[in-house]
């Protein structure tokens, strides 16, 4: 009896110890995932894995803007640097008149030939207009070197230098003020070549050309203008015309070289100072050179016969050869191709053109020779 119950409960006990080392061995397994949960998993872990390897989003960067370029210190004055006479004598009244009322810039002519100002002939006598218009004039000698100034400029017209040495200062002080412009008054004399001349062909090494290479070489903006044989109401070089009327108006025979029909550009100071100023408006004529003169041009026969019609003279012409003609001091270029500008560029470039006409312009010409006495007494020119 007794041996066969302890029998079962050992066997009872084996039973229950088996069953509870199978239930604490269950409830030590994981769960497996699904296939869904796996994919999604991968999908996750490759999406932070890509994220990895990218660049981090930058915050968004405000768009620059670039500054304008600071105006000149010196903005809506301008500068005339005026010699004292010759050839371009008269050209600084009319630029200076030009750049005060068409653009409205404020004005400061220094003139060579001071300390004291000059008169008693044009167009010193007419500087009374320029003061009129508000435009200052400072007499100084510019060869002891530039005079104080007051304040600075955005435009420098430099009419006066004849090499780079004396433009110089002048240069110097632009770049200091910042122009937006230097303008150089240069001359179609260096011109090498003959017949019609383009700002492109071959020059001679004057003093001009080198103001205008240093130009170049300055790093500043700058325009160079080259005119030729100016006539005006107010000019004091009177060589290129007075020598046909002081012949005509005393029944003269007039000297021409080499039969007489050369091209001549004969253009009026007002036109010149039209085009000198343009490029206070014209951006275009930075970096560049500019033949200045006229669209009319006349053979030397042509400019007698219109003398004839002003003074009511029918001159005799007499032929010489370009020695000759020389030795007489014929004003224009002897020789038989003429010499004579060609200012397509500036027309087409800065939207010039001269309203000028030699013909018509020759009779008030003559009035004011006439007003001077010039036709008078003997002749004493060669």
């Amino acid at each position: 009896g007794c041996r066969d119950v302890i029998t079962l409960v050992s066997a009872a006990m084996k039973v229950i110890i088996a069953l509870l080392s199978v239930v604490g061995s269950a409830s030590a397994f994981t769960p497996l995932r699904s296939h869904s949960s796996l994919r999604a998993r991968a999908v996750t872990r490759m999406s932070e894995e890509l994220a990895a390897e990218e660049p981090a989003a930058k915050e968004p960067v405000a768009e620059t803007v670039p500054e304008e370029p600071a105006a000149p210190s010196g903005e809506g004055r301008a500068l005339v640097v005026q010699n004292k006479g010759g050839g371009h004598g008269e050209l600084g009244y009319h630029l200076c008149l030009t750049l005060a009322d068409k653009y409205g810039l404020e004005v400061t002519m220094v003139h060579d030939g001071g300390p004291d100002a000059k008169t008693g002939k044009e167009p010193w006598d007419s500087y009374k207009n320029l003061e009129a218009a508000g435009v200052e004039i400072v007499w100084a000698d510019l060869g002891a070197g530039m005079p104080s100034l007051t304040g600075e400029f955005e435009f420098v017209f430099d009419n006066w230098s004849k090499d780079a040495d004396l433009a110089k200062p002048y240069v110097e002080a632009a770049k200091s003020w910042g122009v937006s412009n230097y303008v150089f008054v240069s001359s179609a004399g260096m011109y090498s070549g003959k017949g019609s001349l383009k700002e492109s062909d071959d020059v001679k090494e004057t003093g001009q050309r080198a103001v205008e290479k240093m130009l170049a070489d300055q790093g500043l903006p700058w325009t160079s203008f080259r005119p030729q044989y100016i006539y005006g109401p107010y000019t004091n070089k009177r060589d290129y015309l007075d020598f046909f009327f002081n012949r005509a108006a005393r029944n003269m025979p007039i000297p021409c070289p080499e039969g007489g029909e050369q091209g001549l550009c004969c253009t009026n100071a007002e036109d010149v100072a039209a085009l000198l100023a343009t490029p206070v408006a014209n951006p275009a004529a930075v970096g560049e050179v500019f033949n200045c003169g006229t669209n009319e041009i006349v053979t030397y026969n042509k400019l007698i016969a219109m003398v004839g019609d002003c003074t009511g003279t029918k001159p005799e012409i007499s032929y010489v050869d370009k020695d000759k003609a020389k030795e007489l001091k014929f004003p224009f270029r002897p020789n038989p191709e003429g010499f004579y500008v060609d200012v397509s560029k500036a027309k087409k470039t800065l939207g010039w053109s001269p309203t000028h006409s030699l013909a018509e312009d020759l009779t008030e010409y003559y009035d004011g020779f006439k007003k001077l006495k010039l036709g008078e007494g003997e002749f004493a020119g060669p």
